[in-house]
């Protein structure tokens, strides 16, 4: 009943039902709201790039699915761990990234912009137009940080020799 001949693709899924579980999982679940936008994502990039939608279709949705499911897998055993609180140097850590990242973005916005003598200050207010602010870029950060944590606690106690590098 989710695919639809009037989709933009044909194969892309609606997103304008009401969400409906779609995958059962130990400790969660996912919901169409959830997955349609990334599944939609990822098939229009594999049709863009030459693939048949209805050869990759379902590969699409397994990998979107598995994707999803373990990334909510990943945040729950992060929260279990007490990862998912951000302390004083994680919040230090993330404006320092964020205004990297957000410098980047801007001076990206001058040097390919096409409109003669574009400046920094014009440039930040079409970002900002876009919903791209020094606080957005801090919030986005914010969200997905845990993610950062968890993996340095995950490799904590792993060493690689330089034998086992060659």
């Amino acid at each position: 009943d989710l695919w639809n001949d009037d989709t933009l693709l044909g194969a892309t899924l609606p997103e304008d039902s009401d969400p409906v579980v779609v995958a059962e999982f130990q400790g969660g679940q996912l919901l169409s709201n959830e997955v349609i936008p990334e599944y939609n994502d990822q098939l229009t990039s594999q049709i863009f790039s030459g693939h048949s939608a209805d050869e990759v279709a379902e590969d699409t949705l397994n990998r979107v699915l598995k994707k999803l499911a373990g990334d909510k897998l990943i945040a729950q055993r992060a929260a279990e761990l007490g990862l998912t609180e951000l302390t004083e140097d994680d919040l230090s850590r993330i404006r320092q990234q964020a205004t990297a990242n957000y410098e980047t973005q801007l001076e990206d916005a001058v040097a390919f912009s096409e409109e003669p003598g574009e400046t920094r200050e014009s440039a930040a207010r079409k970002l900002e137009e876009e919903g791209v602010t020094l606080e957005s870029v801090v919030e986005s950060l914010k969200q997905s940080w845990w993610s950062q944590k968890y993996f340095e606690h995950i490799v904590k106690d792993v060493t690689v020799t330089d034998d086992e590098i060659q």
